[in-house]
C-alpha cells in the first residue's frame, strides 16, 4: 500500500472513527430514551383509557340500578299488564333517556323471558327469549345468566340479528314488582359511546390510537389507523385476519400480561404498544395504546440525517487536509519509502541500473537519488576512461622502465668502480694524511730547533763586544 493512502487511513481512522463512534452512542442514547419517553407516555394514555373504560361501565351500572328504581317509582307494577301499559305511556320518556346516556335500547322482560316493552321496537320486541329465534342471542345469554344470578350483568358484543345482524353488548338488572314477580331490566350499549371513549387522541400525533380487542380477536372498538377494515361492524362481519387483531401485545394481555414492547401492528408496520387486561364482569378485554414506530422515533431518524450531513461534510474536510497534508509530507520525499529504500540498497550494493518513474518533474529526496545515480554513473564512466588512458600510459611506462632499469645497472656497475676507486682513494689519503702528520711533527720538531738555535745566536751576538 502506498503511503498516501497509508496517510489517508489515518487520517480518516483518527477523525471519523471517534465521530462515528460519538454520534452512534448519541443516537443510541438518544433512541433509548426516546422510547423510554414515548413507552412512558403511551403508558399514561393506557391507564386513563382503562381507567374511562371501567369508569364508563360502571357508570352503567349505576345507570341501571338507579333506572330500575325510576322504574318502580314512574311506572304502574301491580301487575304485568299494568306494567307494561304503563311503560309504554311513558314511551316519551323512555326515548328521551336512552337518548340523553347514549343507549342503543331499552328492555322490559318478564321472568318468562317476554319481552313485552323496548323502545326501538325492533324484531325482539314481544319476542320470548327462552324459546323464540333470539335465545341463544347476546341477550337470551344475559336473560338466563341475570334470572339464574338474580343480579346485575352484562355481556361481550356479538353479533345481534334484530339490529340488522350488527354486534351489540347488553347489561341488565332484576327488580321485582308488587306482584313479587321479577322484571329484567336490560339496556342495549351504543358502540359510539365506547368509541367516544377510546378516540380520544389528545397528545398522540399523526398515528397514536388506543382501541379495544376481545377475547375472539376482534374489536370493541373503532381503530383510528384503519377506519375502513378494522371496525367493531366490520371486525363482526369480516375475519380475525383480515378485520380483527391477533398480534403479540393482543394475546399476551388476553393471557393476564400488562407491558409495553415494539411490536407489528396490525397494519403491517411496526409500532410501539402499551397493553393491559381490561376485566368487566365476566368478560375479557385488551385495552392497546400505540404508535408507529416512525413517527415515534421522528426525532431520532432526523439526528441520524444531521448526523449523516455531519459525518459526509467531515469526510470532506478531513479528504481536504488529508491530501494537502499527505502532499506536503510526500512533496519533500519525491516518491514512495518503499522505492526510495529499494533503490538506496541498489545502488549501495553498487547496481546504478535503478529504474526511476519516467517523469520530468522528480522533486525530493527522489529527484535527488535520480541526480545522485546520474551523477555517479558519469563519474564512474570518467574513471572508466581515465583508467583506459592510464593503462595506456602505464604501458608506456613500462617500456620506459624496462630501459631505465638496464640504464640503472650501468650506473650501478659504475658507480660499483667508482666506489672501489673512491675506497682505495680513501686509502691514499689516509696514507697521505698519516704522512702529512708524520711531516706536521717533523716540522714542528724542525721549527722549534729552529727556534732554539735563532735563541743561541741572539744570545750570542748580544755577548759580543760592540765593534769600534
Amino acid at each position: 500500500m502506498k503511503l498516501k493512502q497509508k496517510l489517508l487511513i489515518i487520517f480518516f481512522s483518527i477523525t471519523l472513527i471517534p465521530i462515528l463512534i460519538t454520534g452512534l452512542a448519541a443516537s443510541n442514547i438518544a433512541s433509548t430514551s426516546l422510547e423510554e419517553l414515548t413507552f412512558e407516555h403511551l403508558r399514561a394514555i393506557r391507564e386513563a383509557k382503562k381507567s374511562e373504560v371501567l369508569t364508563y361501565f360502571a357508570d352503567r351500572k349505576n345507570d341501571i340500578e338507579l333506572l330500575s328504581s325510576t322504574v318502580k317509582g314512574l311506572l304502574d307494577t301491580s301487575s304485568i299488564d299494568a306494567l307494561n301499559q304503563s311503560a309504554h305511556a311513558n314511551q316519551s320518556y323512555f326515548d328521551q333517556y336512552i337518548k340523553g346516556y347514549q343507549y342503543y335500547d331499552l328492555f322490559l322482560i318478564d321472568q318468562s323471558g317476554q319481552i313485552f316493552y323496548t323502545v326501538t321496537r325492533e324484531a325482539d320486541y314481544q319476542s320470548n327469549l327462552t324459546t323464540g329465534p333470539y335465545r341463544d342471542s347476546g341477550l337470551g345469554e344475559l336473560f338466563k345468566d341475570v334470572s339464574s344470578s338474580n343480579q346485575y350483568s352484562m355481556n361481550d358484543f356479538s353479533r345481534y340479528a334484530p339490529s340488522n345482524n350488527d354486534p351489540a353488548s347488553f347489561i341488565a338488572y332484576p327488580f321485582k314488582i308488587d306482584t313479587g314477580e321479577t322484571i329484567i331490566l336490560a339496556l342495549q350499549l351504543s358502540i359510539d359511546k365506547i368509541n367516544a371513549v377510546m378516540q380520544q387522541r389528545v397528545g398522540m400525533g399523526e398515528t397514536g390510537e388506543s382501541y379495544l380487542v376481545g377475547s375472539d380477536f376482534l374489536m370493541r372498538s373503532d381503530s383510528f389507523r384503519d377506519s375502513q377494515n378494522r371496525t367493531v361492524v366490520a371486525s363482526f362481519a369480516g375475519s380475525v385476519s383480515q378485520n380483527g387483531v391477533s398480534t403479540e401485545a393482543v394475546t399476551a394481555g388476553l393471557n393476564g400480561t400488562t407491558d409495553t414492547r415494539v411490536i407489528e401492528g396490525h397494519n403491517g408496520k411496526h409500532v410501539l404498544s402499551a397493553f393491559t387486561p381490561v376485566k368487566i364482569e365476566n368478560t375479557r378485554w385488551v385495552l392497546l395504546s400505540e404508535i408507529n414506530e416512525a413517527e415515534a422515533f421522528g426525532p431520532v431518524y432526523s439526528l441520524y440525517e444531521t448526523l449523516t450531513v455531519v459525518i459526509l461534510l467531515t469526510i470532506m474536510v478531513v479528504l481536504a487536509v488529508a491530501i494537502l497534508t499527505t502532499l506536503s509530507i510526500i512533496k519533500p520525499l519525491g516518491g514512495e519509502p518503499n522505492d526510495m529504500r529499494r533503490m538506496t540498497e541498489q545502488v549501495a550494493n553498487g547496481d546504478l541500473t535503478v529504474q526511476f518513474h519516467p517523469s520530468n518533474n522528480h522533486s525530493g529526496i527522489y529527484g535527488a537519488m535520480e541526480k545522485m545515480v546520474y551523477t555517479l554513473k558519469n563519474l564512474i564512466g570518467d574513471i572508466i576512461d581515465s583508467s583506459s588512458q592510464l593503462a595506456s600510459t602505464a604501458e608506456q611506462t613500462s617500456s620506459s622502465s624496462l630501459q631505465a632499469q638496464s640504464s640503472l645497472e650501468d650506473q650501478k656497475r659504475s658507480i660499483e668502480q667508482v666506489a672501489t676507486a673512491v675506497e682505495e682513494m680513501s686509502v691514499s689519503v689516509r696514507e697521505v694524511a698519516q704522512n702529512a702528520l708524520e711531516v706536521a711533527g717533523s716540522t714542528n720538531a724542525a721549527k722549534n730547533q729552529s727556534s732554539e738555535a735563532n735563541q743561541m745566536l741572539q744570545q750570542t751576538m748580544e755577548n759580543q763586544p760592540a765593534w769600534p
